[in-house]
């Protein structure tokens, strides 16, 4: 497990090492939400709501999702350029 957020009283948000995330309201059961880009390997996860994450990796890129962790886009890379990656 790279993180574990709680945005909500009633939420766990988590990133997996593979940069899959899973959702839970008990911490006993979950569902996936998704997974980072691209094989991305997260070193942190901020959930800022159960549905907008943001999350980084070992190469420094920053990555916002705004669905839960269905789909990403990239914030910063060391280029500074900005994309979305679905």
């Amino acid at each position: 497990m790279a993180a574990i957020e709680r945005p909500a009283r009633v939420a766990l948000v988590a990133l997996g090492a593979d940069g899959k995330v899973l959702h839970s309201r008990d911490g006993r059961s979950g569902e996936r939400g998704g997974s980072l880009p691209g094989g991305a390997q997260p070193t942190v996860l901020t959930a800022i709501s159960p549905t907008h994450l943001l999350a980084a990796d070992v190469g420094e890129l920053v990555y916002e999702s705004k669905d839960g962790g269905r789909s990403w886009k990239v914030l910063h890379r060391p280029d500074h350029e900005a994309r979305d990656n679905h």
